[in-house]
């Protein structure tokens, strides 16, 4: 179970560098020393799980195990397998509610425009879309595997938790804003009331 979250996070890592890159266009020597500079962590944390991977030779273990489930091979390819994973998280994690808050938090960044967020809500939007990053390469790294435990999918669990609080709160926050003085009360009450309905649905 270690080596998943490891190579998602190390993937997700990797991507949000890559892109961090590639938005400031720096591609003289200055900007790839930068940016070998930001990759330094991954590859100090690659090197230093090269021992443990060897001592409990997980990539042999995990080739015996995609052979003794070749059986089981049909039920966990392509779509089918993707739709498992999706079903599981719908029903079992906070995947629906994570993905309305993220719907409604884009819907109000969008009408508050990028520029009146303000650094604090800023900083929420940005670590809200690298964690959706992360259960985005999560789920396509599981969704490769010749079988599928929902041990391996547990994981995301405290992931989709904090992603539906960070985009919730910024809602509530960017529609405090645009509410009277007067009535703002009403949306913290109001935001109370979806939370303890949220919590009885579930």
């Amino acid at each position: 179970v270690f080596t998943l979250p490891y190579a998602a996070v190390a993937t997700t890592f990797g991507l949000h560098q890559l892109a961090g890159f590639a938005r400031r266009r720096e591609f003289g020597r200055a900007g790839l020393v930068r940016f070998a500079r930001d990759l330094t962590p991954l590859v100090i944390s690659a090197v230093a799980i090269v021992p443990v991977v060897v001592f409990f030779e997980t990539f042999h273990v995990a080739s015996e195990l995609a052979r003794g489930a070749a059986w089981a091979r049909p039920r966990f390819e392509g779509v089918r397998h993707l739709a498992l994973i999706l079903n599981y998280l719908a029903t079992q994690e906070m995947l629906l509610p994570a993905l309305g808050a993220k719907l409604a938090a884009l819907a109000a960044t969008r009408a508050a425009r990028a520029a009146t967020l303000g650094p604090a809500l800023d900083q929420r939007r940005r670590v809200s879309n690298l964690l959706w990053l992360l259960v985005v390469v999560y789920v396509a790294i599981c969704q490769q595997l010749p079988f599928s435990y929902e041990r391996y999918l547990i994981v995301l669990s405290p992931v989709l938790v904090l992603v539906l609080l960070l985009d919730a709160a910024m809602v509530m926050d960017l529609v405090r804003r645009r509410v009277a003085e007067g009535r703002q009360h009403w949306v913290t009450a109001g935001a109370a009331l979806a939370a303890v309905a949220l919590a009885l649905a579930l």
